[in-house]
Formats: C-alpha cells, structure tokens, sequence
C-alpha cells in the first residue's frame, strides 16, 4: 500500500514538474526577428511579420525600428492589444531601408513593384532575361508585385561571355566610316540586345526601329543597322524631329477644323467594313494546357488559378469588346475583328506583325506590355495607323507617334484639372494643402504648387493667392487648428496617394468636422484604397477627382449589365463605393463603342478629328486632345465625384466662378 502511494507520489511529482516545464516553455516570449519577407501594397514596401507567442506591438516597433502609430496605420483592422498569435502584420519598411536592393550570396536581390517585367528587369540590371528566367523558376511566366527575384552579381559587374549564353557587351563599331556621315552602320552580334544597343549609341528604342523597319520582326545576328552618328548629332537624334516636316505634310494634323472633320463624316457612311486588330495577353495556349485548367471546385487551388488570373484583363478586355461589337452590328455596322494572342512575348508579337499587313486594320488595339507596345507603335507609325494602349500609363510610350491614343489622362492633366477646380473655387474660401513633407513627395508638391499660382495670377476672380500648407505627421492637428478659419468654408486638398497618410488625414478632420466647414478633395489612387473608412469618407462628404467612375443607375449602364447576363451569362462584378475591384469588361466595351464608330466616321483622319468627337461611355468620357509635345492623342477628362452623407455617390459639374456645387447625378 505505502508501496503503491510511493509510485503514485513521484509519478505525479514527476508530471508536476514536466507540467512546470511545458508552461514555463509555453509562456516563454519568443524573439522578435526580423523578417526577411517583404511586399508591395498599395504603393508602399512594407515586412511581412507573423507574431509569435510573447510578441508586443512595442517589442516589434524596437526591432523594425518603426514607431508603432505607423505599424497600427499600416493594419487598421487587426486588434493591436493583445496582438492575436498567427497574425501577419504589415511593417512599414522605412525610405533609407528601402534605399538600393538587397544583396546576399552571389545574387541582388529585387523585389518587384507595379509595372515591372522580367524585360525591364533585364534593362535595369543589364542581364539577358533568360538569365533572369534561370534563376527564377516561373518567371518565364510572369512576375508578380512583391516577388523577390535573384539577379546574379558577376552578370551585371561582368562583360565576359555567360556560360551556355556566350552574351557580350556591344562594342561601338562603324563599319563605313565617313566622318560626319549622319549615319553609322553597325552589325549585330550574338547576344546583342536592343536595349544594350540603343544605349551603346544614346538612340531611344522607338527611333532605333524607325530607322530599321526589320526590327520588328526580331534583332539577328550578323544583321547591318543603320545607327546615328553622335558627332553629327551631338544633341541627341530624334526620328520623329528628323521627319516632322514631312509628317505634317502627310498627316495634315494641324490643319483640320471642326468643318473639314463634319464633311469627312458624311462621306464616310458608306458602311464598309472597319477592321479592327485585337492584340491582348491571353495566354490561351497555357491556360487551356490539360495540368492548368482549375478545377470546379471552389476549395481546390492549383496552379491553373495563376495563369487564369494572368489572362483575366485580356479576356475581360476582348469580352467587353465583342459586347460593342455587338450593339454596333445592331445598328448596321459592318465590323471585322482580328484577334491576336500576344502572351506578352516580343517574339510572338514581331511574328504577329508580320502578318498584320494581310489584313489591313483599320486600326488597332492593344498591346498592354511596354516591350510590346513599342514594337507595334513603330508598326503603326511607318503605316499611319492608329493605334490605341488600353491601360498604358509609361509617358516614354508615347513620344514620336502622332498616331497613337492614350485613354488613361496624365498626371499633366491630372494637376491641371485639380488647379482648376481650386482656383474657380477660391474666392471667400479659405484654401488649404496638405502633404507629406518628405524628399520622395517634393519634386510633384512643387511642381503642383507652380501650377497653382500660374493659373490664380491670370485668373481675376480670385481675392487671394494665399493657400495654407500643412505637413501629414504627428503635429497635424495643432497646424489644422492654425490653418483652418472658423468663420469660411475650408477647401482643404490632401495631395498624397499613400494610403496611411490619407487616412491620417482624414481621421484628423473628421474629428474637427462640427468645429469647421470642411470641403475635402482627394485624388484618383484613393478609389484603389481598401483600409480607408467608408463612414469617415461620407460623413465628410469628400470629393475626389477621377477619370473613371461608373453609374450604376444610368440607363446605359443598367442595359449594358443585362447584355452581359444575355451574351456573357455574367455580370461583371459591381466596383464598391470605395471603388475597389475593376472590371476591363467595361473598359472594352467604351473601346469598342467609341473608336469603332469614329474609324467609320472619320476613315483615315480618325487622329485628327476625334478632338472634335467628344463621348460619353459607361467608365469614362473621352475628350481626346493632341499632345504639342510628344505628337499623341491623349484623353484629358476628368469628373469630379462627391460622396453624400445618405451613402450616395454624385458627378459634380465642372466648378464655375462663384457657383455652388451643382449636382449632375442623383440616384434618388
């Protein structure tokens, strides 16, 4: 008996102590280390943490040494106290953290931000891109936003010829010297790039290809160019400046008037057949591969999601296409579609180039990939034919081609319209800016500011240049109580596209909403924002200026999403008033709408009338305008959109002198 006591006793004294030891263990805090894991969201680098067992808001701050108001901006609807074990937070990475790439073990490396490819990739680090395929597995595919790609050092650092790749540096070479020929000739090596080429010789890509037609269809070895000699342009050699007379001559552009563009149109209705050429990333032949067609099952993920998704601007592009082609067939349009799967490839789209001439577009639409947007924009300037960039933003695109349309307006534009609205709005009000006070933001705050004062010198109906500056940091709310006026209204414009910075902002005013009379303006990126407060933007009444903004109770727009259900057996999904999520289906529907019917309209001359062929679509108006710099025609509409305290959104009329807002669009 006292045998058996004896056993139970050390057997439970022996759990006891195993006990203490697990709780001791499992209270343990574990380190906070670092992560080496880092996204990009919404514009701005930030560490992935995962908290551990231990880990507190204030032990994180010490270790990214960031403080931990950012870190709470940063995760707005995560409970900070206690932080949840298991979570993944969102550190800020500070701007000198974020200063170069990261180097380690042989390799550089970049994490991808928005826009970038494996090619311009390629460009910034001067390596051939299947190095850069090599390296990293699925790149060939596409690169994704927040990617940590490895880009070999002794490649970048070294000319000497890559194992299995035998790439050199160009060496300049002038196989007919002349003196001051203004031209040179050079012959391509293996392993010559365009890239590598155009800045051997300081010759733009685009006038490289103006100057050799052939390029189009891919760069060969042994293959004679025709390259500009430096000492005969000692400024820089520019086709499009070389041959401006001659393209005046030609294209007309300059002289057309509204009249000459009305006579064309009524000798245009001859219901020929408009041709158009679709050239878009599908990716049919990988998406429809048997090993990546995703499965029925909405729990089951497979690597077929990712080339879907990738496919998914193209698909939902051409579908609102089909959809105007559709309602303009009705009406006795005579269209011939030719649809060209580009895969983002340069290859693929000099091979689509070079059957382009079969059929004879009328004019053509896409690509999306700036590698490729350059090859056809030489394609549709030595043709004359227009060519239309869906979502192209990348001003270096459009130089040197008069024939090309840009649908996304410019930050030039963009500013413009934000002066405009202030400056017609600035008598008896007291203007107010706001902006983060940092060297990355100084360059465009400047730039605004000199706009501004532009248009309010020559602009008489204003009794005051003075606009109020205050600075996003932790001293907003004492520089708002000397800023802002008791007794006008405050037009207070938060110029920053950083998401924690606006919501700063705005929690800031918010709370001084019954004190003051606020109008906040805000700019085009914040419809992208999915952590701002819903509440706080309508209880502010907040306007924001945008190019894109769609009523759903708009006739047309209701007709269009019953087409969709019809054709489509979908409904593109609805954009939230925050306006997260976009639909391209909408996008190629007011593509296929407005440059179908005017290439009918117009034939030839479509470049140079559709200034006079102003339109309202679904997504956006097009107001088209010709560039004096750079040749192109770009779209410059803007609407200003008002968010009501019923949870409303409203179009606001263009602001005129002294008048009130005047609404354009109630949905009640």
């Amino acid at each position: 008996m006292i045998r058996n006591l004896l056993i139970k006793f050390c057997f439970s004294a022996l759990l006891a102590l195993l006990l203490t030891s697990v709780t001791q263990g499992q209270f343990q805090p574990a380190p906070v280390v670092k992560s080496e894991q880092i996204i990009f969201y919404q514009g701005a680098r930030y560490y992935l943490h995962s908290v551990l067992q231990g880990h507190t808001l204030y032990r994180i701050s010490l270790a990214y040494e960031v403080s931990r108001e950012d870190i709470a901006a940063a995760n707005p609807d995560i409970v900070l106290d206690p932080l949840p074990v298991g979570i993944a937070l969102k550190i800020p990475v500070r701007e000198e953290q974020a200063a170069g790439p990261e180097t380690g073990s042989g390799f550089i490396l970049h994490t991808v931000k928005p826009q970038e490819t494996a090619f311009s990739l390629m460009r910034e680090y001067n390596v051939p891109v299947e190095t850069i395929y090599k390296y990293n597995p699925g790149s060939r595919e596409g690169i994704k936003i927040g990617e940590v790609i490895r880009i070999p050092k002794e490649v970048k650092t070294s000319h000497q010829p890559v194992p299995g790749g035998a790439i050199q540096q160009p060496v300049k070479q002038n196989i007919n010297p002349a003196g001051q020929d203004p031209f040179l000739s050079y012959m391509v090596k293996p392993g010559d790039t365009l890239y590598r080429i155009s800045k051997l010789y300081n010759i733009s890509i685009s006038d490289l290809i103006a100057l050799n037609p052939d390029l189009r269809w891919g760069l060969k070895a042994e293959q004679v160019l025709k390259i500009p000699n430096q000492t005969y342009f000692p400024g820089g050699y520019s086709y499009y400046d070389e041959h401006v007379d001659t393209m005046v001559t030609v294209m007309d552009f300059t002289a057309l008037t509204k009249y000459q563009c009305d006579s064309i149109e009524k000798k245009s209705w001859s219901m020929r057949p408009v041709k158009v050429a679709v050239l878009l990333p599908f990716f049919a032949r990988e998406m429809l591969s048997p090993g990546n067609i995703p499965s029925d099952s909405s729990t089951h993920t497979d690597k077929g999601a990712t080339s879907v998704f990738k496919g998914r601007v193209a698909a939902e592009l051409y579908e609102g296409l089909l959809l105007a082609v559709d309602s303009l067939g009705k009406e006795g349009y005579n269209i011939s579609l030719a649809i060209y799967d580009t895969e983002a490839d340069t290859n693929r789209v000099a091979a689509i180039l070079s059957k382009l001439d079969i059929f004879e577009p009328d004019i053509i639409i896409g690509p999306l990939a700036p590698e490729n947007i350059a090859l056809v924009s030489s394609y549709s300037f030595e043709r004359k034919i227009p060519l239309v960039t869906p979502l192209a933003t990348e001003d270096y695109l459009f130089s040197n081609n008069p024939f090309m349309f840009r649908v996304i307006p410019t930050e030039e534009y963009k500013k413009r319209a934000l002066v405009e609205f202030l400056a017609k709005k600035a008598k008896n009000r007291n203007l107010v800016l706001a902006y983060k006070n940092s060297l990355k933001y100084k360059e465009e705050i400047d730039q605004f500011k000199a706009i501004y004062l532009a248009e309010l010198l020559k602009n008489p109906i204003t009794d005051t240049l003075r606009m109020a500056e205050v600075h996003i940091n932790d001293s907003l709310p004492y520089q708002l109580g000397k800023a802002l006026h008791p007794d006008k209204e405050n037009l207070v414009l938060i110029y920053s596209e950083y998401e924690g910075d606006v919501i700063s902002a705005l929690s800031q005013l918010h709370s001084l909403n019954q004190q003051y009379s606020l109008q906040i303006l805000g700019l085009p990126v914040w419809q992208k924002f999915e952590n701002i407060r819903i509440d706080v933007i309508h209880e502010l009444q907040v306007t924001l200026l945008t190019p894109f903004f769609i009523d759903y109770n708009d006739k047309a727009t209701k007709e269009f999403i019953l087409k969709c259900r019809e054709k489509l057996s979908y409904e593109p999904y609805k954009t939230t008033s925050k306006g997260t999520g976009i639909n391209y289906t909408y996008l190629g529907y007011d593509l296929g709408m407005y440059f179908i019917q005017n290439s009918l309209r117009y034939t030839r001359k479509l470049c140079d009338c559709a200034q006079y062929s102003p339109m309202d679509l679904l997504l956006s108006k097009y107001e088209f305008k010709r560039d004096a710099g750079q040749g192109s025609i770009e779209n410059s509409s803007f609407e200003f959109i008002k968010y009501m305290e019923d949870y409303t959104v409203r179009i606001l009329e263009k602001p005129k002198a002294d008048a009130s807002d005047i609404i354009l669009y109630n949905p009640n």
